[in-house]
């Protein structure tokens, strides 16, 4: 369900950005980041002080940046000791109002994406 929302809100994307939504390819993902814990190898072979990677650049960060950082209640769901621990280290946020990041989209489309991101 996830890759289909990121799908959609990529067309939501290119509806948003019209003729220049290939301009610079990187730049328009709505999800974009460089690394993805812990599936990315940490290039710099640095790790912070509780001994993950930094969270710069990491493609949570957009994902959070959207739809918020994750509830107690959300957080209950993850069984992996490590990846609970890397997700806290997010700063906290509240999602944005999709109609802002996307403002020709219809009510109905936005929700659709809504329930299933």
């Amino acid at each position: 369900m996830w890759s289909c929302a990121v799908l959609l809100a990529e067309l939501f994307k290119k509806v948003e950005r019209g003729d220049k939504a290939c301009e610079n390819l990187i730049d328009t993902l709505v999800f974009s980041g460089t690394q993805c814990f812990p599936l990315s190898p940490n290039k710099n072979k640095t790790l912070e002080p509780d001994g993950f990677s930094t969270t710069d650049g990491h493609i949570l960060e957009s994902i959070f940046d959207m739809i918020g950082t994750p509830s107690e209640v959300d957080l209950s769901f993850v069984t992996d000791e490590s990846a609970l621990a890397f997700i806290k280290e997010f700063k906290p946020r509240k999602a944005v109002d999709l109609k802002t990041k996307f403002p020709h989209i219809s009510d109905k489309g936005l929700n659709l994406l809504k329930m299933m991101l």
